[in-house]
């Protein structure tokens, strides 16, 4: 459930329902990431949220932190060019410039990390980014999950993504070419 940063523009009323279903989902599926071996990290500003979703993620984030199965990273409240922004603001106090070294400070910036995405899954329907995680998918392999209709692709939502299509995306991602870049 990804809420980019635009999100805020959004009538306060659908924003307050996001944020809850984020809350609720939380507080449901924390102990099936740890019993799967999922890690959860939530990038993104946290300053805006409510205090009990502020208090939520971190409970989510420190349960889940020695999953080594998947690493599950959920973008809320987050815009990949804000964050490349940042972090270019700092980078031109670090002395060795090179695209590793930016990557450590965009890390920096982002709390939940800033690795390589293998792969991302993308629902709804969208075909693009969105603003989201710009620099690290560099690499990645793309899924777009929704039914297609002749010319329309019909979009399928997160709920309803089953875990064969899941688990069917990931060899791609996972295989020699795709590491290789």
């Amino acid at each position: 459930m990804p809420f980019p940063s635009a999100n805020w523009k959004r009538p306060p009323a659908e924003v307050n329902a996001i944020l809850r279903l984020l809350h609720e989902y939380l507080l449901t599926e924390t102990s099936n990431c740890m019993a799967e071996g999922v890690r959860l990290s939530i990038i993104g500003r946290r300053d805006r949220m409510p205090a009990t979703l502020r208090e939520a993620i971190a409970d989510s984030e420190a349960a889940t932190a020695h999953g080594t199965r998947l690493h599950l990273r959920m973008a809320v409240d987050y815009s990949a060019r804000e964050a490349i922004f940042h972090a270019a603001c700092r980078f031109y106090k670090v002395t060795k410039l090179s695209p590793e070294s930016f990557s450590d400070v965009l890390s920096e910036v982002l709390r939940g990390g800033s690795t390589d995405v293998d792969l991302l899954i993308r629902t709804g329907g969208e075909q693009r980014l969105s603003d989201f995680l710009l620099w690290e998918c560099a690499f990645a392999e793309f899924v777009f999950h929704g039914q297609t209709l002749g010319p329309i692709l019909v979009p399928t939502i997160w709920k309803q993504l089953c875990a064969s299509s899941i688990t069917a995306s990931v060899p791609a991602a996972l295989s020699p070419d795709a590491i290789a870049g």
